[in-house]
């Protein structure tokens, strides 16, 4: 009767710390952003015998984004975002993993509740000492707010 209760505890636990900016402006029909960042989480787990023990391993997160968009009209706008990510993992000879990415956008109204958008990226993600992988994405959609 207390499995619900209870499903989400395990025997892991860790304490995160960290720090993120971010800086936005918007001057006439340009805005812009830039964020940095950096996490760590150090592991507390207990000892048990036949267990990989994780106590006080750290890993760590270095993270960065920026963006920029126009208004072209009234009813319509363009914008562009850049991120990348380093995660190093506490783990004795876990590789560190590098995610980097672009996207764009071109959105557009039609009139109070129908809008438009149509938008690309490119993401990558390098695994330490082998290729990176490149992934491709598009979006087109509508949506009518009620």
């Amino acid at each position: 009767c207390l499995n619900p209760a209870f499903q989400s505890v395990n025997g892991a636990v860790y304490r995160t710390r960290g720090v993120t900016a971010l800086y936005s402006a918007s001057r006439g029909r340009w805005n812009a952003g830039v964020g940095l960042g950096y996490a760590q989480r150090s592991f507390r787990t207990p000892n048990t015998p036949g267990v990989v023990n994780l106590n006080g391993v750290k890993d760590e997160s270095w993270f960065g984004e920026g963006n920029i968009g126009y208004a072209i009209g009234d009813n319509s706008s363009v914008e562009a975002s850049a991120y990348a990510n380093l995660f190093e993992s506490g783990i004795a000879a876990a590789p560190h993993v590098l995610s980097t990415g672009v996207t764009g956008a071109y959105n557009r109204t039609f009139g109070h509740r129908l809008s438009a958008t149509a938008a690309v990226g490119l993401n990558s993600y390098q695994i330490e000492d082998q290729p990176a992988e490149l992934n491709a994405q598009a979006l087109l959609g509508m949506r009518y707010s009620f």
